[in-house]
């Protein structure tokens, strides 16, 4: 095809709308919910313009940008409108469509009126590929949209030519970090490292971050720990062109797998050391003559009768007594006058994950070092954040040793450890142990592959079917337990059975499903047709106070669950022994 064809092509496809919109969701990871779909554009089948990058290079090329820009923001905002999809929606716009004074500003205003989508709702996602020399002009195009009341981002952020400047001068609402610091990241430390001081220049900028091009469990689960809450990729659902509003069950089933071992009830009573504490009205000449006189004081509480109001840093007071009269300006102003802002105060019997969520969604970059530790609002000491870090850290460790090798699910030691602690805490709980009925000659016809599909199959289907804080574990074989911390367990239970029921037959061939069961030899050696596999639950309840350890609450739910399995098919027992 020449140019000139080549060219009336594009040129039709533009006048008459034949291109397509496909959209891909971004989920809130840690919340397991959608945030925003961004929208792609596809040119048409069986044609060269099918790829994005062919149509845009092309449109540069013969001095179609705007008209294509304008035919892509038309296909995206009416589709968004028809399919009514929940959250943000991210339009891709090519920066050079801002040279020209005449940047469709106006138009997008009113298409969005046309299909009826708020501003309110719509980001302009800025690729950071393609060079801008002059960012005044972009700033100034892009002022216009945010006096709309659109929203800003950058993507691509890492792969582009101006980095941190683009992000500093532009300001935006969302950075998106390029797939290729993301893929990977769990075997890459250079990658890390960059997605680490992203997160953190994000939380001095007030800049939500968007991780782009998540293929992998694992690259999900290090962006969680480093705090990225915003997420796309294929792993969690590809760019469809009506695509589903439901939660995939990859995101919701390995999320909890995720959370449930850190949900140790450990207390922060751990951290706790002693400070030196001063008076809310202490001169700043005090507070620097305490920094110099010990070189390890990082910081300082301040309170006023005993009850903390916050911290002061080394770092930041010295630097402001540095400058040129910042020692007059400051000797006699008090440290109260000088606290840090963000300082987190929390009281001595939470526990260590609660104040690691705490300091780690605090925005504030200048929280390095300490928390204040209370009891009933008044000072007690304060706690190291890199010791709060380092045992965090330390529980994950020991959690994934003890891991489950087939399901990744915690194994006997943090079931029994999670089950001592709560004990301990006196916090009441529900044990349900889950077994499967006639798995061993399943297993004996099928073989142990197919007998471990069907031991994963159930992992699953227990962690889908229950919330963010149960602590779902793996005992071994065929054999699992939730804790439940809530009234409303039953719905959980009774959905993993109906789902099991409904979905077991999958495993076997039709012959043994026409039958009812699998004809096999006994534990006794004769033939026998033993029924398929079925799923008992036994649930107890423990008595805080007489049972001490988890072998009491086992030798309970040993009995709950040979109860359960008396009946032939699928059932549920709730025992109302104590101990």
């Amino acid at each position: 095809m020449d140019s000139t064809a080549f060219e009336a092509e594009l040129e039709d496809i533009i006048a008459h709308d034949r291109l397509q919109a496909v959209f891909q969701p971004i989920y809130t990871v840690d919340q397991a919910e959608i945030f925003a779909h961004e929208a792609l554009i596809r040119g048409p089948h069986n044609s060269k313009f099918r790829s994005p990058d062919i149509l845009f290079t092309t449109a540069l090329q013969k001095g179609l940008l705007f008209d294509l820009e304008m035919a892509c923001r038309r296909a995206s905002i009416s589709k968004y409108s028809e399919l009514d999809l929940p959250g943000y929606l991210f339009l891709n716009v090519h920066p050079l469509i801002f040279v020209n004074n005449d940047h469709p500003s106006r138009e997008t205003l009113s298409l969005l009126e046309q299909y009826n989508v708020e501003p309110e709702r719509v980001v302009i996602e800025l690729s950071e590929k393609y060079p801008i020399k002059d960012l005044e002009i972009l700033q100034k195009a892009l002022l216009h949209y945010k006096n709309m009341g659109l929203k800003i981002a950058i993507d691509d952020l890492g792969s582009g030519y101006s980095g941190l400047r683009f992000w500093s001068e532009i300001k935006p609402d969302f950075v998106k970090i390029d797939q290729y610091f993301i893929q990977n990241i769990h075997n890459d430390p250079t990658k890390l490292e960059f997605v680490r001081s992203i997160m953190t220049l994000s939380g001095s900028l007030s800049t939500e971050v968007v991780a782009e091009g998540i293929e992998e469990f694992e690259e999900l689960e290090l962006l969680l720990d480093l705090g990225v809450t915003l997420g796309q990729g294929y792993y969690l659902r590809k760019p469809e062109t009506n695509p589903e509003t439901t939660i995939p069950s990859t995101l919701m089933h390995k999320h909890r797998v995720r959370r449930a071992p850190l949900n140790i009830k450990k207390s922060v009573a751990t951290l706790l050391q002693q400070a030196e504490t001063v008076e809310a009205d202490t001169k700043t000449e005090v507070l620097a003559d305490l920094f110099y006189s010990d070189s390890k004081r990082l910081s300082i509480p301040i309170v006023q009768e005993n009850r903390p109001l916050g911290l002061v840093w080394r770092g930041s007071l010295l630097e402001k007594l540095s400058t040129p009269h910042g020692r007059a300006i400051n000797t006699h102003v008090e440290a109260v006058d000088q606290l840090a802002p963000g300082t987190v105060i929390v009281d001595i019997s939470e526990s260590l994950e609660s104040v690691s969520d705490k300091i780690l969604s605090c925005h504030d970059d200048k929280l390095p070092w300490h928390f204040i530790i209370t009891r009933n609002q008044e000072y007690l000491g304060i706690g190291s954040v890199r010791d709060l870090l380092q045992e965090i850290t330390h529980q994950k460790i020991q959690y994934a040793s003890y891991a489950n090798p087939l399901t990744q699910l915690p194994g006997n030691v943090p079931i029994y450890q999670y089950i001592d602690t709560l004990l301990q805490n006196k916090n009441k709980f529900y044990l349900a142990h889950f077994d499967l009925n006639n798995f061993k000659p399943y297993n004996d016809v099928y073989g142990y592959e197919d007998g471990d599909k069907l031991i994963k199959f159930l992992a699953d289907l227990i962690s889908q079917h229950c919330e963010l804080e149960d602590f779902v574990g793996h005992i071994g074989g065929d054999r699992f337990v939730v804790v439940f911390e809530r009234e409303n367990w039953q719905v959980s239970c009774h959905s993993i059975i109906d789902a099991f029921d409904n979905s077991v037959n999958r495993f076997y061939f039709q012959e043994h499903i026409d039958v009812g069961g699998i004809e096999t030899h006994s534990r006794q050696g004769e033939m026998f047709t033993f029924p398929l596999v079925s799923l008992a639950v036994g649930v107890v309840r423990p008595d805080l106070y007489r049972c001490t350890t988890h072998h009491q609450v086992e030798e309970l739910a040993s009995g709950a669950i040979k109860e359960a399995k008396k009946c032939a098919s699928s059932n549920l027992f709730y025992s109302r022994r104590r101990i």
